[in-house]
């Protein structure tokens, strides 16, 4: 053991014998007429700023930064793509560490909130960037592996409650919205704000006053809040601090759907479907209740879109991108729903009056066809946007939306660890994947 200075500090390392393409260590004699280790060859780039050409370290050191309870490294590159991001979060698909378990992810020396969920192809990664990422900016992150993982506080939560509003459902709690999902209808019955406002508002029968409501509303499978017919249970795939995944079915298989309830928005992909076109619908009650006076809804360019006579249709195709935003004007919040490719085809909302419900449909238009998407897979994003101001909301919708970019490096180091040490190999990383 020997008492080593590095950039001020005094560090205790024990450097081994298994040191790749070098000598043992050498003590030189520096400026200052003292005698140190010559350890500037051996130590990677991370501590002393030289390239590392691959050396396996042992050791307890105060000041080096060595990972903690960790034994390989994966580098991992978040880029924001054309838009800024608020607290961004990102799901990468990552190769398996070698430990079977990854202990924590960091930016520089600082922890995020993080959540890895198993795959078939290796390790589902959920991380969030806290703070402002411009637009055409990137930020890279350490993966680190072992098997005591760091404890991470929950920004979302999952539980089961027993007959809501008429069956069994899986409530969500997220840092905006809580949200019930029925197990059997595989749809939202309830999106409800930090208020305690009901977005969606379905009640067991009541047609426009109740079982009609709810979200996605896909036709024809019906997943649909109430209606069990023709669905088998949905199933969590995934829970965790910032993400909870729930996938529904029909009994034929044919038409599949995932949810991905996040921190601040829950994003839709339809996986499968059957030879029908279909189409994705918001019926319910923003700020809480369908009011024709108060409630109003935009689109992506700020426009106020119309509200029609009763028992009137708007049929329209929306600009790009494709979504739009309800509120009421006397709550500071509003809903949004994004559909992610921008298409041709017809969207629809009506309603019945106040005290009913929007009926609002994207691929939803004239009869007869009524029903115009095709687009397999197809993703929906929607959330409650703490903000009504059109300034304030772009960024907010563009930010929840918008598809990132990734990077993916090469685990490095795999050593065993060695009793009263820790022992991490360093490299050259390499870049193995990459997706968006």
């Amino acid at each position: 053991m020997s008492l080593v200075r590095f950039d001020g500090q005094l560090s205790l390392l024990r450097v081994t014998a298994a040191i790749v393409r070098r000598s043992r260590p050498r003590m030189i004699r520096t400026a200052g007429r003292s005698w140190r280790w010559d350890l500037a060859r051996f130590i990677p780039t991370a501590w002393l700023g030289r390239a590392a050409t691959g050396i396996v370290v042992s050791g307890l050191a105060c000041g080096l930064g060595l990972p903690p309870a960790t034994s390989a490294l994966l580098d991992v590159e978040i880029c924001a793509g054309c838009t800024d991001r608020r607290d961004m979060v990102a799901t990468v698909q990552v190769p398996p560490p070698p430990a079977d378990s990854i202990a924590d992810v960091r930016e520089a020396s600082r922890s995020l909130p993080f959540q890895a969920d198993p795959s078939a192809d290796g390790t589902m990664l959920t991380l969030m960037l806290p703070g402002e990422t411009t637009a055409g900016s990137c930020r890279r992150v350490s993966v680190l592996d072992g098997a005591e993982r760091r404890k991470v506080e929950a920004l979302v939560s999952l539980d089961r409650v027993a007959l809501f509003r008429g069956e069994d459902a899986f409530r969500v709690r997220s840092q905006t919205a809580t949200y019930f999902y029925h197990v059997q209808g595989s749809g939202f019955a309830s999106i409800v704000d930090s208020d305690g406002r009901d977005w969606i508002g379905y009640q067991p029968g009541g047609g426009f006053q109740g079982h009609y409501r709810g979200v996605p509303n896909i036709a024809p499978p019906d997943f649909h809040p109430g209606r069990p017919e023709g669905k088998v249970k949905s199933s969590v795939t995934a829970t965790g601090p910032l993400r909870v995944q729930i996938e529904s079915a029909t009994v034929d298989r044919q038409w599949r759907v995932r949810w991905e309830i996040l921190p601040d928005h829950a994003r839709m992909t339809v996986l499968s479907k059957g030879a029908e076109n279909y189409w994705i619908l918001y019926e319910g009650t923003p700020g809480g209740s369908f009011d024709v006076e108060w409630d109003y809804w935009r689109d992506s360019q700020g426009r106020l879109m119309p509200m029609p006579e009763p028992g009137e249709i708007w049929n329209g195709k929306l600009p790009d991108p494709q979504w739009v935003f309800f509120a009421d004007r006397r709550v500071p919040r509003g809903l949004f729903l994004a559909l992610h490719s921008h298409d041709d085809r017809w969207d629809e909302f009506w309603h019945r009056g106040s005290g009913g419900m929007t009926v609002f449909g994207f691929g939803r238009g004239p009869k007869p066809q009524w029903r115009y998407l095709d687009e397999v897979p197809s993703e929906l994003t929607i959330g409650i946007v703490e903000a009504a101001d059109q300034d304030a909301v772009w960024p907010w919708i563009e930010s929840a939306w918008r598809p990132l970019s990734w990077r993916v490096g090469a685990w490095r180091g795999s050593e065993p660890r060695v009793r009263g040490f820790r022992r991490v190999r360093y490299g050259r990383p390499r870049l193995v994947g990459s997706g968006e």
